[in-house]
């Protein structure tokens, strides 16, 4: 009995440790922290002005879309009908020559190593109801 229950709960741990939280409005605020460092792992100095493209993606993966770009540290984000989607972040710069670098990677909202406390989450905007029809009394 006891080498059953420790397989079922071998085997359910990473179901509930995986479990995406999905908000279902739509839309979401979200927010993110500045990058510290770059990808080299070179502290950021201090007044670099740092910017951010803000994307969805489809559970699936695919139809991967910048939204928008912001220098704020959160966003929102507005579904359409139906739409069920992660949101991610990447961040850019303009250096002190006029050059634009970047963007990094995107930290996308069903990766645990970019959600604070490993926490995924998504967004997905239920469809509405058809009208009600033939009313009678």
């Amino acid at each position: 009995m006891k080498k059953l229950l420790a397989i079922l709960l071998i085997c359910l741990i990473p179901t509930f440790a995986g479990a995406v939280d999905w908000h279902k409005a739509d839309s979401i605020v979200f927010a993110w922290d500045a990058p510290t460092t770059y990808e080299d792992g070179t502290a950021i100095p201090d007044g670099l002005v740092i910017s951010y493209d803000v994307y969805t993606k489809n559970v699936d993966g695919s139809n991967i879309t910048m939204m928008l770009t912001t220098n704020d540290l959160q966003s929102t984000v507005v579904l359409l009908k139906g739409d069920k989607k992660f949101v991610g972040v990447a961040a850019h710069y303009v250096d002190p020559d006029g050059i634009a670098v970047g963007p990094s990677v995107v930290a996308w909202s069903d990766n645990p190593v970019d959600c604070l406390n490993e926490a995924t989450f998504g967004v997905h905007n239920l469809k509405s109801l058809g009208k009600s029809k033939n009313l009678r009394k």
